[in-house]
């Protein structure tokens, strides 16, 4: 900007009697004499310039609140400065490089502020002090006189110690004092109790000592790039923390104290020397973020499966030679990264994580599996990301269903305690009707129960699956009454039996129900409609079989609707059952 365009910008400040003005990134080398008209101006935002000087003149400025000198080249820090009583905000940050090979542990230009003079001392009202980016190696006793200070920042400088005299600012909440030389956390840190946020990452910090516990609004501590080789247990008591940060240490175990933390949602413990993951993990509950790459893990373990609210799981660089199939209940995952381990396969479950998703603009594959021996699917699908992944399981399942649609036919049905009896009475007198009609053929009937759902799966070695379709859907409009016996078995004694069958179910089911009514109540004011729900049973069975296999029927609710709303069929302890069709295909064995 040049001088005319800036005396315009400053002209037009005053005649607006602007308290807040922006000359941020204007390639200024000076403040310009004429800013100091602005008598009432409280913020002033001059970072991103070239100024090397805070001029005497600045004390003009009697109300300005808040100074903004950062990334300029300023290498004092003068006593003038104490005349604005009225600051509340001073960033009198270094300039920071970027390009090539920096190392942030070495500041790249001699224009720096080297120390915090005791004038700072007269700043009474000031709550945020930001100095990162210099050559301060010091805090001085004077920053104790900062009682109102509630965010300061010395990032990158070339302090080694954290003095005592710290403890004096009672109302600090952000402490920021990453890439410095600092040895040790001081126990004069227990005193900051209004501390929210501590950040001493990339020191030379060998331990986090048991005084920390007493930091009770802490919420988030890094300590990344340290000497640190143990988590204290003490670590338990910061309950209200949300994100921890240890990588780059030496850390070996992730203690049981850990399961403490129940409001974290970030666990960072990159590149330690942690060899297990430890089941005191599943009690962090809203975890969205866990990464532990680059440490010595072999395994997953099944207790990940509890970080229901996970999105982010990096495990990269491990040793880990297999991906657990309950991976898939984590539902909530959006990025897996497991380059750099043992695992040959990855499981089919892994379709079900609906979130995964490629995002080409960050870079990401929903999953990275790259740099594994990975054989199935094949390495060059694999590599590709979750979109690949899926397409080929995908296509292997429709394989499969092709293959077994000939050979298996497979029915579910869940029912209410007082139907069970006579529900798995109808279905498992099923292979009876099939060894009637065809009793040369290896046709066999399974009834597996898994609690009250029964599931009957039908093997048809030879084929025979659309004569046997055909076969069960009569069966099933024999029992909803909406065929004769006759209709489906041509031998006399055969259809007595049927019918005797279906006599004996109906009377397992009243029996069933007066033994519900003993136990409740409201059981014995509905025996009345028995003799109805027996048949309305029956029939939704059969109809329920009958429609589209993805199709749910509720039970309760049907029985419900047909005898009006003062009928509850759930019973005290009966949870909402269903009956349902559905086909699945799997490889079993008798």
């Amino acid at each position: 900007m040049d001088k005319e365009e800036l005396l315009q910008l400053i002209d037009q400040a005053a005649e607006d009697g602007r308290e807040e003005l922006d000359l941020s990134s204007k390639g200024l080398t000076e403040l310009p004499e004429e800013i100091y008209r602005l008598k009432n101006l409280t913020e002033l935002n001059l970072s991103d310039n070239q100024i090397s000087e805070i001029p005497n003149a600045i004390a003009k400025l009697k109300n300005l609140a808040e100074l903004n000198l950062g990334n300029n080249q300023i290498n004092e820090i003068p006593d003038v400065i104490a005349e604005l009583k009225n600051l509340t905000k001073l960033n009198l940050s270094g300039k920071f490089y970027f390009g090539g090979n920096l190392d942030l542990s070495n500041n790249l230009s001699n224009k720096k502020i080297g120390e915090i003079p005791d004038s700072i001392a007269e700043l009474k009202n000031l709550t945020t002090l930001e100095l990162s980016y210099n050559q301060i190696s010091k805090i001085p006793d004077s920053i104790a006189e900062l009682k109102n200070l509630t965010q300061l920042s010395l990032y990158n400088n070339q302090i080694s110690e954290i003095p005592d005299i710290i403890s004096e600012l009672k109302n600090l909440t952000t402490l920021e004092l990453s890439y410095n030389q600092i040895s040790k956390i001081p126990n004069s840190i227990a005193e900051l109790k209004n501390l929210t946020q501590l950040f001493l990452y990339n020191n030379q910090i060998s331990e986090i000592p048991d005084i920390v516990s007493e930091l009770k609004n802490l919420t988030t501590l890094n300590v990344s790039s340290n000497q640190i080789n143990e988590i204290p247990n003490a670590i338990a008591e910061l309950k209200n923390l949300t994100e921890l940060s240890l990588s780059l240490n030496k850390i070996s175990k992730i203690p049981d104290a850990i399961a403490e933390l129940k409001n974290i949602t970030v666990l960072n413990l990159d590149s330690n020397h942690i060899s297990e993951i430890p089941n005191a993990i599943a009690e962090l509950k809203n975890l969205t973020k866990l990464s532990l790459s680059g440490n010595q893990i072999s395994e997953i373990p099944e207790a990940i499966t509890n970080l229901k609210k996970l999105t982010k799981l990096y495990l990269s660089y491990n040793e880990i030679s297999k991906i657990p199939d309950v991976i898939s209940e984590l539902k909530k995952l959006k990025i897996i990264d497991l380059n750099n381990n043992q695992i040959s396969e990855i499981p089919e479950t892994i379709i079900q994580l609906e979130n995964l998703e490629e995002d080409l603009y960050n870079m990401t594959k929903g999953i990275d599996i790259k740099d594994n021996p990975i054989i199935n699917p094949p390495y060059e699908i694999a590599e590709k990301g979750i979109d690949a992944i899926r397409i080929y399981f995908l296509n292997q399942q429709l394989s499969r269903y092709k293959d077994d649609d000939a050979l298996k036919i497979e029915r579910s049905i869940e029912f209410p305690p007082e139907y069970w009896t006579a529900g798995n009475s109808i279905l498992s007198y099923f292979s009876s009707i099939l060894n009637a009609k065809y009793p040369d053929q290896n046709i066999k009937v399974r009834i597996q129960q898994e609690g009250l759902l029964l599931r009957m799966i039908i093997d048809t070695p030879e084929g025979q699956t659309e004569t046997i379709e055909e076969t069960f859907n009569d069966y099933l409009m024999v029992i909803s009454r909406q065929l004769p016996p006759e209709s489906l078995l041509t031998d006399p004694f055969e259809v007595m039996a049927l019918k005797h069958k279906l006599d004996i179910a109906e009377l397992e089911l009243r029996q069933a129900k007066e033994l519900f009514a003993i136990v409740s109540d409201k059981d014995r004011q509905r025996i009345n409609s028995l003799e109805m729900q027996v048949s309305q049973l029956f029939s939704l069975i059969g109809q329920s079989f009958q429609k589209d296999h993805h199709t749910t029927v509720n039970i309760t609710q049907e029985l419900s609707n047909q005898h009006g709303k003062g009928d509850n069929f759930s019973g005290d302890n009966v949870n909402q059952d269903k009956i349902g069709r559905d086909k699945r295909y799997e490889k079993k064995s008798e």
